[in-house]
């Protein structure tokens, strides 16, 4: 197989060009200019923990774990995007949000099950 870093590198291109069409530099622009001081170095943070440090742990456990373990516990992520929204954000979730974390949470039984019965 390829270098982790390699994959990392293909999802980061991948990711990019699919996303610009969707981004708003005006907006970036207009708050890094509010305090650039402050702003940049938290861009940068939010970038690496909420994008890079994800896609760094999936593919290194890649090589520690079966592929089909590794992708059922990463479709837990929208939980944890949800608790980090309360929690730093101090967001509330919503209706639908919750029925989400619901629905999230009895796939990821339910392919648990199913993967410890093939076993």
């Amino acid at each position: 197989g390829r270098h982790t870093f390699t994959i990392l590198l293909y999802s980061l291109i991948t990711i990019t060009i699919v996303t610009i069409p969707f981004t708003s530099f005006t907006q970036i622009a207009n708050f890094v200019s509010l305090n650039p001081v402050l702003n940049i170095p938290f861009l940068l943070l939010h970038s690496l923990v909420s994008f890079a440090l994800p896609y760094i742990f999936i593919t290194i456990s890649l090589n520690h774990m079966d592929a089909g373990t590794a992708v059922i516990l990463s479709s837990g992520e929208p939980i944890a995007a949800l608790a980090f929204g309360m929690i730093f954000y101090l967001e509330m979730p919503t209706i639908l949000m919750v029925c989400g974390v619901i629905i999230t949470i009895a796939a990821l039984i339910l392919l648990s099950r199913s993967s410890a019965n093939e076993a």
